[in-house]
């Protein structure tokens, strides 16, 4: 009787092991970070998010500049908030020398998700190569606000 007790107790620890790695890897597999999809915002700008594991790959078409299909980006992300419903996030797209008149530059967004308004308030830098005399001119800062697209 003990052996076949002990057999049973094996088998159901490693049945239950299985389905919870199962579970596990099924969980890893969806996007844990809120704001998976397409978001646009004020200017037209759209942006798409896939993320898993505190890291957002994607790609970013910018409205503005001139802007040759779109750009991949990559950043990070973790939950917040009392509920862990808020998110944020910050990204990074390096520009290639057509964007913004001959000049290679990069942008990074970090802002906050609150899902209770479906947007995601961000502040960015903007930092493009100039000359050394005319470095003050290199960085621009400003605010984008992105709304889901459809």
């Amino acid at each position: 009787m003990k052996i076949q007790t002990t057999v049973a107790i094996c088998i159901i620890h490693v049945y239950a092991t299985l389905i919870g790695l199962a579970d596990a890897k099924r969980k890893s597999d969806v996007s844990d970070c809120g704001v998976a999809g397409t978001w646009k915002n004020q200017l037209g700008s759209k942006v798409t998010f896939s993320c898993k594991n505190g890291q957002i790959n994607g790609k970013y078409n910018s409205a503005v500049g001139n802007a040759e299909d779109y750009y991949s980006l990559t950043g990070r992300y973790t939950r917040a908030g009392t509920d862990d419903n808020a998110v944020v996030l910050g990204w990074v797209v390096s520009w290639n020398n057509q964007m913004f008149g001959n000049s290679n530059s990069s942008t990074s967004w970090s802002g906050i998700y609150y899902p209770g308004e479906r947007i995601i308030r961000t502040q960015w830098l903007l930092t493009r190569f100039k000359e050394r005399n005319d470095y003050w001119k290199t960085t621009m800062v400003n605010h984008d606000e992105f709304t889901p697209i459809k």
